[in-house]
């Protein structure tokens, strides 16, 4: 494979939505792979006013842990069955290929550093939890658990897990490992087991929280930012935060 360095010699760069030729229509409100009359893009956030252009992009399309090479050109679609500008080929489906071989390599992982709200939240679950999966997948995907219910669970490389919900749920967010839960609420305690022990153990931390005991070993807690978390303290020990709800017009 040739060195990357070589490789990028073109920019990689993500066009604003004013540069985009005026007939490409936005018909999806996720971000990733999209395709119109003209051809095949790639939209970089939910709303699809960035993408891709004018240069190569890995990208890991189907969150397999494996990423593509694809070159994009100045109005931000993707060549294919070509050879590209700069001397490469790709194939039919747009991917850089050598000797007729796909060429690949692993997904980056993001890498933020976790880093935590006046409260005491993790700024990356705060961030997982309200995006779309197509937008963590620059997180990592690790496993993804789809039984073909309304919940598909993806556990990530940063220690996250979240639930997507395909109807009517909010989407949340835990820690794969239960174990480590200060990874998602820097304040939670393992050892405190009931619900009106962990009621008084937030109070006492004087961060505004407000909390409602909703069993025995179970309470949930309102966030100044309007998340929710759920703490159980029973057999099952758990700590998750929950998507904003949106209140219907």
């Amino acid at each position: 494979m040739r060195k990357q360095g070589n490789l990028f010699k073109g920019a990689m760069v993500t066009a604003l939505a004013g540069a985009m030729v005026a007939g490409m229509a936005m018909t999806s409100f996720a971000a990733g792979w999209q395709k119109n009359d003209t051809g095949w893009w790639y939209g970089t956030n939910a709303g699809n006013t960035t993408w891709h252009a004018n240069g190569w992009q890995w990208i890991d399309g189907n969150n397999d842990g494996v990423a593509e090479c694809y070159y994009f050109d100045a109005n931000g679609y993707m060549l294919a069955n070509t050879t590209t500008p700069d001397g490469y080929m790709v194939n039919a489906d747009g991917a850089w290929t050598e000797n007729g071989v796909v060429q690949t390599q692993v997904a980056q992982a993001d890498t933020s550093v976790n880093t935590y709200n006046s409260q005491g939240v993790s700024n990356i679950a705060l961030e997982m939890v309200e995006n779309t999966r197509e937008e963590n997948a620059k997180f990592g995907e690790v496993d993804v658990h789809d039984p073909g219910s309304n919940c598909v669970t993806v556990t990530y490389a940063n220690g996250f897990k979240m639930e997507y919900y395909k109807s009517t749920y909010v989407n949340d967010i835990t820690v794969a490992d239960q174990s480590n839960g200060k990874l998602l609420f820097k304040y939670y305690d393992s050892s405190i087991t009931s619900g009106k022990a962990m009621e008084s153990y937030l109070h006492g931390l004087g961060l505004g929280f407000g909390v409602r005991v909703g069993s025995s070993s179970s309470c949930t807690i309102s966030l100044d930012d309007r998340h929710t978390m759920d703490w159980g303290g029973g057999k099952n020990k758990y700590i998750g935060l929950n998507q904003i709800v949106v209140p219907r017009p």
